[in-house]
């Protein structure tokens, strides 16, 4: 029952870091600058972690570099990820911002557990698990298409012409999430611990993200946007990310990869919501009506399906 508890909490703060990014990223001027910032601050977070729970920061390099080369890249996808959710927080609101990725999670989870990619367990596809993912697919339906036109909200997302660019990005970052679960699952089993194993993809991570922001700062000559104040806690999304990585590898050993991803799923959402409702942290306020907390339902209804059946 902790298990479950810390996983919902999890899941429910997970929302509240892509708010926080998205805050510093209009401080800073650029996402790159944002994703940068909030993998260098998780690594205090992931090395405390480790002294903590293992004893030593040990990073087996030469170990994981006997490994296919797809292990390394964890931490590019991971830093994919948090860019596109910073851009996608201020085009699509937090609740589209969370669901679309869960779709294309679900989506590419089936495809990776299907053929066994990433040296993870095969597991067949099934009528039961194909028809949660169409469950999913209508939650999605119906959070981002009828439940926005039923209650009229006039948003940034319905006056953009590039909707679907934003929505097609959120989609493919969510399978991003998926293939990145599966590398780093594979790259705990070679560092014999969550935390190394998180640490080492937020150092790789990180590593890109400089490449990229050294790249997009010869391209602008040196002319980057002018900073803006920043407060306290914009500098926190890191440590949360850390910490959901750490706690997402930690309960799934006590309750399993499925009632993982259900408790996480249903706290996300949940903390979306709230947070288009409220405005929380300067987010743009957007109704919640019930079309979109009946396709919340039947999207962790779908997901249900898929992982435990």
């Amino acid at each position: 029952m902790i298990a479950v508890l810390i996983g919902f909490a999890t899941g429910l703060f997970t929302p509240l870091q892509t708010s926080i990014n998205t805050n510093l990223r209009e401080r800073l001027g650029m996402p790159q600058q944002a994703s940068l910032a909030n993998f260098v601050t998780a690594i205090p977070m992931l090395l405390l972690l480790a002294l903590i729970v293992d004893g030593n920061v040990y990073l087996p390099l030469h170990d994981i570099a006997q490994q296919p080369l797809w292990i390394w890249i964890g931490g590019i996808l991971g830093s994919a990820f948090i860019t596109s959710n910073i851009l996608l927080m201020s085009h699509l609101g937090s609740v589209s911002t969370v669901v679309l990725p869960i779709l294309g999670q679900v989506t590419m989870g089936m495809i990776v557990d299907h053929f066994g990619l990433f040296n993870s367990i095969r597991i067949p596809m099934t009528p039961a698990r194909g028809a949660g993912v169409a469950l999913v697919l209508a939650g999605v339906f119906m959070i981002v298409n009828l439940g926005a036109k039923r209650e009229k909200t006039k948003t940034r997302e319905k006056k953009s012409p590039l909707v679907w660019v934003w929505r097609t990005m959120g989609v493919a970052a969510g399978m991003m999430v998926a293939c990145q679960t599966a590398i780093n699952t594979q790259l705990g089993r070679v560092a014999d611990s969550p935390q190394r194993a998180a640490l080492m993809n937020f150092l790789v991570g990180s590593c890109f993200l400089l490449i990229i922001y050294f790249i997009t700062l010869a391209r602008r000559k040196g002319n980057l946007p002018a900073r803006k104040k920043t407060s306290w806690w914009m500098w926190t999304g890191g440590s949360i990310g850390a910490v959901f990585v750490v706690v997402t590898v930690h309960i799934a050993t006590a309750i399993g990869t499925g009632m993982t991803v259900i408790v996480m799923l249903v706290g996300m959402i949940i903390g979306s919501m709230i947070i288009d409702a409220l405005g929380i942290l300067g987010a743009e306020k957007r109704p919640i009506g019930p079309l979109k907390i009946c396709g919340a339902a039947i999207m962790v209804g779908g997901a249900c399906m898929t992982y435990l059946l």
